[in-house]
């Protein structure tokens, strides 16, 4: 009997330690995926206090830190964003889309300076359409249409069927005194939006 009390003892203490361990070294993975499904359902607001647990537990996940950085982007605190795709960048150097998003980041803080060279140097480096279009956005944005109608005119052209591209279009030629042919743009796209 007591050689029967013993081993339960035993199991129930090894047991016990195991799922107090589990818990311990899981507790950053459980906050993230707290977080990453409010992320999925667009309630950033919520999801950054799970993102922020998990990294005070110790998170290595990558996606962490990244979906926090919208998050952050997201909800208006833009200038957090930065630091954390800064970080993510370090950690990955050819992650093209975290640099893209460093740049909007930089660009949402009016910091449009850090944005265009950020930007600048991912189109020279690896002529990415993806780039010159948010190039495009943020010289719009900064108050230079020129430089924006220069990058968009040949992207409308391979790309004609892109809306938000037409947009911009539209907008640079207006920015840049063409108002008829922006006119004749946005008519375009409201059409095509209302097929």
């Amino acid at each position: 009997m007591k050689l029967k009390i013993i081993i339960i003892s035993a199991i129930s203490i090894v047991a016990f330690f195991t799922t107090f361990t589990y818990h311990l070294t899981q507790r950053a993975d459980m906050s993230y995926y707290q977080g990453h499904r409010l992320f999925l359902k667009g309630k950033y607001a919520k999801a950054e206090s799970h993102y922020t647990k998990a990294i005070e537990e110790g998170s290595t996940r990558r996606e962490t830190y990244e979906e926090l950085a919208y998050c952050y982007l997201w909800t208006g605190n833009s200038e957090r964003s930065i630091q954390l795709f800064q970080d993510i960048v370090v950690w990955d150097p050819d992650d093209l889309e975290i640099k893209i998003s460093l740049a909007r980041a930089y660009s949402w803080n009016r910091r449009y300076r850090e944005a265009i060279g950020i930007l600048k140097g991912i189109v020279l480096t690896t002529d990415s359409d993806r780039a010159k279009k948010t190039l495009a956005e943020v010289y719009l944005w900064n108050g230079q249409p020129k430089e924006s109608k220069i990058i968009l005119e040949p992207l409308v052209k391979r790309y004609p069927d892109d809306q938000g591209l037409k947009l911009l279009w539209g907008k640079a030629l207006y920015y840049t005194g063409d108002p008829e042919k922006a006119s004749r743009v946005f008519e375009e796209v409201l059409k095509e939006g209302n097929e």
